[in-house]
């Protein structure tokens, strides 16, 4: 029945209550139940005609909405992490889990999820749009790899502790085999990027294709130009061919972006922590099982590269720092 049929029955009904029928002699005139013209005798003796109209079926109250007030804490907390910032008084991040972490210092109950946080945040207009992507596609070359050993993605995700102290989260995969490492390290150096990358090359194996993204840490930085940089150098004296991923554009590292959201998921959104120590034992071996599985076809490469590499550097433990002034 439609919603202006349903309108005229409900007419007719008070029509004939008003005329001096009784309930009983309305429902059966119009096939109804008794029920049904109370109901709707009591809407119109309280709204009158527009208390005949269809009305939404909707909770008048949602279940898992927040409270009033945590949401108003939200948008607190984030107020006065604004206001620190500016006033160089905190740190510059203001993001939800730093709003998150006061809400849990101030023992904030129910303490609202990541997501809810945003929610209230954006609702409030507290956040900032992202930007338009170009509309202009560049298509840049990639490389296409078949096999294990061929093409190792190295990239840094950044993260924030318990209190707002940034640590910068170095990943690692083989492209092919899906097999990952990575390392938490307080700061993104030159140093901590030579590090990494030698554990990287030492527990996956050494690819011929290494790709990093344009990050100062990893090209040698833009203050001086046509100089080659300390992980250029290294991955030059190592053997291992270093590819430069197009600037702003994540799509050509495309594996190592994908794990990145894995490695948010099971480390950092359900959890809250306080030093490196605690992060660097979460790290992606120990909490992402699904797609990270060491393949037959990586044992199979790694025994076939075994009777060649086993004389290189890379296969014994560093014992000292390696040269960084002169390429051999």
């Amino acid at each position: 029945m439609s919603t202006a049929t349903a309108y005229e029955e409900r007419k007719t009904a008070i029509h004939l209550l008003r005329s001096g029928c009784t309930p009983k002699e309305v429902a059966n005139e119009l096939n109804r139940s008794v029920f049904w013209v109370y109901k709707w005798q009591k809407r119109f003796e309280k709204n009158s005609w527009a208390g005949l109209q269809s009305q939404s079926r909707a909770p008048q109250q949602h279940g898992r909405r927040l409270p009033a007030e945590v949401r108003q804490a939200i948008v607190q907390a984030r107020s006065e992490l604004e206001a620190e910032a500016g006033e160089g008084q905190g740190l510059k991040y203001i993001g939800s889990p730093a709003v998150r972490a006061r809400l849990e210092k101030q023992q904030m109950p129910p303490l609202p999820s990541l997501a809810s946080i945003e929610r209230v945040l954006r609702a409030a207009d507290m956040t900032k749009g992202k930007a338009k992507a170009s509309s202009e596609k560049i298509e840049y070359p990639r490389l296409h790899v078949n096999q294990s050993h061929q093409l190792i993605q190295v990239d840094i995700v950044p993260h924030y502790l318990r209190g707002g102290e940034s640590v910068a989260c170095f990943n690692g995969i083989d492209v092919n085999s899906r097999y990952p490492t990575g390392q938490a390290f307080a700061q993104r150096r030159a140093e901590e990027a030579k590090q990494f990358l030698i554990q990287v090359w030492q527990e996956i194996g050494l690819p011929r294709y290494t790709q990093v993204d344009n990050e100062a840490c990893f090209s040698g930085g833009f203050t001086h130009k046509a100089v080659l940089g300390q992980v250029v150098r290294l991955a030059l004296w190592v053997g291992t061919e270093l590819v430069f991923s197009p600037v702003r554009h994540p799509e050509s590292n495309g594996t190592i972006e994908r794990f990145h959201q894995d490695y948010d998921d099971h480390v950092w959104h359900h959890t809250s922590l306080q030093n490196l120590a605690e992060v660097n034992p979460k790290g992606p071996l120990s909490s992402i099982i699904t797609g990270t599985v060491v393949t037959i076809r990586l044992l199979m490469d790694t025994a076939r590269l075994s009777f060649t590499c086993n004389t290189h550097p890379l296969c014994y433990p560093p014992t000292g720092p390696y040269p960084m002034t002169n390429c051999p």
